[in-house]
């Protein structure tokens, strides 16, 4: 397998906006010629974003933007949307590797494309939001997934080194095996069978290397047209394109039929395409020139149309003209409406019809029907999370059918349409669609943090000039201090082996070690501080005697554990710049007053950083008990959900519930009479390593069971 980075194409011109020095896709020479030698063919993709993996200022419809996440501020911050590029809706335009990928193994035959994936998508990844990025590159017709980065151990500078690691010390090593489940189902239907794909986009690399002033956005334009339309396509090379052959009105190359050919915003093609593509159009074929006048007789000339952030791709000209040419593969309707948020890719094999589906973009959507070709057999619904097959909704409509499925964002399924009898093929065990009449609400909920509470100290001053240092920058400084206001707990400080020899007091007592202990591959010293902590005003003081054992306190923190809860308080008028951590950027604000207390207050439903908990990263329960007057089919349904879940009922384990949507069937453990529900929520490791408030838990209070006495 070949790997590549970046993406493309862009400009050859330096002072382009466009350009990018390490696009290895045309840069470095040409893509297709290149990953014909390996078996499968490679690409990768970095960020939380779906758009992502640019190493440079990308381009959105000619426009720069800005790619580095904002500054997160120390213990403030909240928003996810600070390292997210949501641009606008349209949250996958610009990114055309893995399509890129997916074209060259169909058109060379390959055993499929491979992706490396989830870098740098930092330490407040859920499985929900590597899932998502999963469903956007699978929808492009990747078939391997390969996790960056696994490490034994992520004592040091890993912490930083485009997290997060795929191993036990990110907190959602405990469920990530229904997320390789999951990720094993999706690939082994999306390997079965060929690809179909009716358009074939010529790629620009001629048009890149001859012309200097190459733009691509029309080019760009015209995948996202496609990825937010009713057809599936590859993009080829003109070396493709001389392998092909021409029958029935198509271009063929080994299983793929392409009807349409597109060419986008090209200057140059080689002679021997143009002449390809005038035989093509001899013999019936159709051939779009959009936005490009390269003399190919017989041609249709498209005039390209810029369209809004909505992707209304319905309204540009060139989706009119390929809707006159060709029959739509799926359209996708809210009630009535359609929409263009969901993303598909179309396999076909002797039994069925496959069509993997996902609400990558439609944050509002749940309810979808689907339109699709009319066939001898009914389709059904297979979920590929919970592996039930369902018989949907179904009316006919003239030489098409409408299936109801139900789809909310970040959600996927396939769709199956037989080709023969279902008795026949199928090894599927068909349920019914579910439905909810009754709903059961839970309340009194005991919500039990199953550790202690922990606050990293990185909110140093020099002991001389009172300016913030913090852990890990040293200013040739040796002493400093850390002010916080308390009232009396249960206390330990926590403190990394390499500071044993220095000097650290708290109230000016000097401590005594009591335990050792391992925190995140690092070995540190215990010392029970519960007797010097006062109320009011507490003073922490370290003395260093070696430069370099602060800067070692970037990845090993002081921490401070109890059962205490943190208040965090700043006005955020001026900043002191704190990490920079591959793509994660974030400050102290000056002014920042730290609290640590204990009350009364018992956790509840919502978001547990905003709770006293704003770095807590672990495990959280949720208990609540409920009745039944007789035994129902019962729905765990959750409103939102921040971190994984695991479920148990009546001291049974029955599963988890870890992305959209987050419901799970519990029926097998539930009674008549008294049951007792335990939700044990675990988060991610943003809160303790990146060091702020990440969203945690089960938000928006909301919490209900659906029943029903149908069979589910």
């Amino acid at each position: 397998m070949y790997h590549t980075s970046d993406t493309g194409p862009f400009s050859f011109n330096p002072s382009s906006d466009a350009y990018c020095m390490r696009s290895s896709y045309f840069i470095e020479g040409a893509f297709s010629q290149v990953n014909s030698q390996g078996d499968y063919v490679g690409t990768d993709h970095e960020l939380m974003a779906l758009n992502a993996g640019l190493h440079f200022d990308p381009v959105f419809k000619g426009k720069k933007t800005n790619w580095n996440p904002d500054h997160l501020i120390w213990g403030v911050s909240e928003s996810r949307n600070n390292h997210e590029r949501l641009l606008t809706q349209n949250k996958t335009y610009g990114d055309v590797r893995a399509k890129f990928a997916s074209s060259n193994a169909h058109c060379k035959h390959k055993e499929g494309t491979m992706c490396e994936a989830y870098a740098a998508t930092n330490w407040s990844a859920t499985l929900e939001d590597l899932k998502w990025i999963t469903d956007w590159q699978a929808s492009q017709g990747i078939t391997k997934f390969v996790p960056h980065a696994f490490f034994y151990s992520i004592e040091g500078y890993r912490k930083e080194f485009a997290p997060p690691n795929h191993y036990k010390q990110n907190h959602l090593w405990s469920n990530y095996r229904y997320f390789t489940n999951y990720i094993a189902k999706v690939c082994a239907m999306l390997s079965v069978g060929s690809h179909v794909g009716n358009i074939a986009v010529i790629e620009p690399v001629e048009s890149l290397w001859k012309d200097k002033k190459y733009n691509p956005i029309i080019f760009f334009d015209l995948l996202d047209i496609l990825n937010h339309s009713s057809w599936d396509y590859d993009v080829v090379s003109e070396d493709d394109l001389m392998n092909m052959t021409i029958s029935n009105k198509c271009m063929n190359l080994l299983n793929e039929e392409y009807k349409l050919i597109i060419l986008a915003g090209l200057t140059h093609i080689s002679e021997l395409t143009a002449n390809k593509l005038k035989d093509f159009i001899h013999n019936g074929g159709s051939v779009f020139e959009l936005e490009c006048d390269l003399g190919i007789e017989g041609a249709l000339k498209v005039k390209h149309e810029s369209y809004d952030n909505n992707f209304i791709t319905t309204e540009v000209p060139i989706y009119h003209e390929i809707k006159k040419n060709l029959e739509p593969d799926l359209i996708f309707y809210d009630k009535t409406n359609v929409i263009n948020s969901v993303h598909f890719t179309h396999r076909t094999t002797l039994q069925y019809e496959l069509y993997f589906v996902a609400n990558l973009e439609g944050e509002n959507l749940s309810d979808v029907t689907v339109s699709l070709k009319k066939s001898d057999f009914e389709p059904f619904i297979y979920n590929p999370t919970t592996c039930q097959a369902f018989k949907g909704k179904i009316i006919h409509r003239g030489d098409r059918t409408e299936i109801a499925i139900y789809l909310p964002f970040k959600s996927s399924l396939f769709i199956v349409v037989p080709k023969l009898s279902i008795d026949e093929i199928s090894p599927f065990v068909f349920t019914e669609s579910p439905e909810y009449p009754e709903i059961i609400s839970l309340d009194n909920w005991q919500v039990l943090p199953m550790q202690e509470n922990i606050m990293p100290i990185s909110l140093w001053k020099d002991l001389k000039t009172n300016q913030i240092c913090p852990a890990g920058q040293s200013n040739e400084s040796t002493n400093f201090y850390f002010e916080f206001d308390a009232k009396p707990c249960h206390c330990k400080l926590l403190i990394p082996d390499f500071l044993e020899n220095d000097s650290i007091c708290i109230n000016n007592n000097k401590l005594q070690v009591t335990a050792r202990e391992t925190v995140f591959d690092a070995n540190y010293l215990t010392y029970d501080i519960s007797a010097f902590i006062r109320k009011g005003k507490n003073l922490i003081v370290l003395s260093i005697s070696k430069l370099s054992n602060q800067e070692k306190m970037e990845y090993c923190p002081i921490y401070l554990s109890g059962d205490f809860k943190v208040s965090i308080t700043a006005n955020q008028l001026d900043f002191t710049n704190y990490r920079e951590w591959y793509h994660f950027k974030s400050c102290i604000a000056n002014d920042t007053k730290v609290a640590i207390f204990k009350d009364n207050k018992k956790l509840h439903l919502g978001d547990w950083a905003k709770q006293g908990y704003p770095f807590y990263s672990g495990k959280v329960q949720y208990i609540a008990a409920f009745n039944l007057k007789q035994h129902h089919n019962v729905i765990l349904s959750i409103d939102k959900l921040y971190g994984s879940a695991t479920v148990e009922v009546n001291s049974h384990h029955v599963g988890t519930i870890n992305w959209p949507p987050y419901e799970l069937d519990i029926t097998k453990c539930v009674k008549s009479g008294s049951n007792l529900l335990i939700i044990t929520v675990e988060n991610t490791n943003a809160n303790i390593l990146e060091e702020y408030p990440e969203k945690s838990g089960i938000a928006n209070i909301r919490l209900f069971l659906k029943t029903s006495s149908r069979t589910i």
